[in-house]
């Protein structure tokens, strides 16, 4: 009988430690308490004031600035294509003297070149022929005109001076368009000024990017001499790469910097985004100077920041924070060597500070060397 109550009582403390559900045995659930504290302790680390100043721990406020991220991207001064000239000739002639060489600067009507040819002389006798039939041509359009009036002349005749009259006005008129063209005022010629050679000015004010000429050379109608680029609406063109291209957008700053001279950035805006990736995988950006930069000349090679953002929010050094599985962190202060592991949400990065887009804890945070913090916190763990 005593050996029964035994059993009965090792059934009773049996079932103690056992609930049965549906009918089916499960172990006693874990204490709660304990897995809330194991979780505490895996996001706290808490220093010594020995270990606070081995780490160099910093601890501080988040500032609330804007944003300076940018891309750095390098690039050359260009001129657009309405800015490049290409002086030729337009009639055939022999290069008898040629004045420039490239980079030289030059200004409008400046003579760049000089060329002779027998057909220069023809066109010059033949305005001034068309210029005295002209006049004949206008002194018998008169004389008919006044025997008209009076009928002493038939209107066949009136009207036959006049067509010459007119037509030879026409041809006058033809002629000294061909002078002008070859760069010959019709208004200053005459029979003492007949010159076999003409001087090839240049059309704008700008620089010489290549001479194509020299003197001897037979210059047809459609060789080119000289090119020129006009300096005075320059560009800067910037080669972005496609990972960063998705970054940018128009009206964007930009400041620029001269490999060779350090100062003063020149201040550039985006106008224009390439909509297409070259097959180096590079996106063409075209910013226009905000001031005109006299002194950069087209193929200067520059150095861009291109700002992606000036948006205003809470920045933090980027020591600051620390990233642990993908994830990213700060340090909390929660007392005296005590810190806590807080995710946040991060913008961009730039000049050695990060802006963080989520809302950040009240109170002090890790400013310096949170590294040192998150290897004790997971040595901790591991021990």
């Amino acid at each position: 009988m005593q050996k029964i109550g035994t059993i009965v009582l090792c059934l009773m403390l049996l079932g103690s430690a056992i609930t049965c559900t549906d009918g089916n045995t499960s172990v006693e659930q874990p204490d709660q308490n304990v897995s809330v504290e194991e979780t505490k302790r895996s996001t706290t680390i808490e220093f010594t004031e020995t270990q606070m100043r081995n780490a160099g721990i910093g601890i501080g406020r988040a500032e609330r600035k804007a944003s300076t991220a940018s891309i750095t991207t390098n690039g050359l001064v260009v001129a657009p294509p309405e800015n490049h000239y290409t002086v030729g000739f337009p009639i055939g002639g022999y290069l008898s003297s040629v004045k420039l060489v490239s980079g030289a600067a030059v200004k409008k009507g400046t003579v760049m070149a000089t060329l002779e040819h027998m057909e220069f002389i023809q066109l010059q006798e033949d305005y001034l022929l068309s210029q005295s039939k002209l006049t004949a041509a206008k002194a018998d359009y008169e004389r008919q005109k006044l025997l008209n009036s009076t009928q002493s002349a038939s209107d066949k005749i009136f009207q036959q001076a006049q067509a010459a009259y007119d037509n030879q006005r026409i041809l006058l008129a033809s002629q000294a368009e061909k002078l002008r063209l070859i760069g010959i005022d019709p208004s200053t010629l005459n029979e003492s000024n007949i010159s076999r050679k003409v001087a090839l000015r240049s059309p704008i004010n700008g620089i010489v990017s290549n001479v194509l000429a020299n003197p001897g050379k037979y210059a047809a109608p459609e060789d080119v001499l000289f090119e020129l680029v006009d300096p005075s609406k320059v560009y800067l063109s910037l080669a972005v790469y496609e990972k960063d291209a998705q970054l940018l957008k128009k009206g964007q700053r930009v400041l620029s910097y001269v490999n060779t001279a350090s100062g003063k950035p020149y201040e550039a805006t985006v106008e224009l985004i390439n909509g297409s990736v070259n097959e180096n995988r590079i996106v063409d950006v075209w910013c226009s100077f905000n001031s005109p930069p006299a002194s950069l000349m087209p193929g200067t090679f520059m150095t861009a920041k291109i700002q992606l953002s000036r948006e205003e929010g809470q920045m933090l050094p980027e020591e600051a924070v620390v990233r642990w599985e993908n994830q990213h962190y700060i340090f909390s202060v929660e007392g005296q060597h005590r810190f806590s592991l807080y995710q946040v949400e991060l913008g961009d990065a730039a000049d050695g500070y990060v802006h963080v887009r989520s809302e950040l804890p009240e109170g002090d945070i890790v400013l310096k060397n949170a590294y040192a913090l998150l290897m004790a916190l997971k040595n901790a763990d591991v021990e």
